[in-house]
């Protein structure tokens, strides 16, 4: 899932924590449009990396984080 990433030395880097964040919600059951959430969590990942953070796990939890609370509270919203 090679991605264009604003920081080109560090794509390795912004690719796995966006393949991690993927798998996860993949493995949660979340059935988005792929494209559409690939591109949302890009922009969440490169937020976080803009503060500092540098490592993938931390840049896709962040991510994660922020992607289940949208879900939830899209979910508060419909009941």
């Amino acid at each position: 899932m090679p991605h264009q990433w604003p920081y080109s030395d560090d794509d390795a880097r912004l690719d796995q924590a966006l393949r991690l964040a993927m798998d996860y919600l993949e493995l949660k059951g979340f059935r988005g449009d792929h494209p559409i959430v690939q591109k949302y969590l890009t922009m969440l990942i490169v937020k976080v990396w803009e503060k500092g953070a540098r490592h993938p796990l931390r840049l896709s939890n962040a991510a994660i984080s922020a992607v289940e609370a949208l879900i939830e509270s899209h979910a508060e919203e419909t009941v």
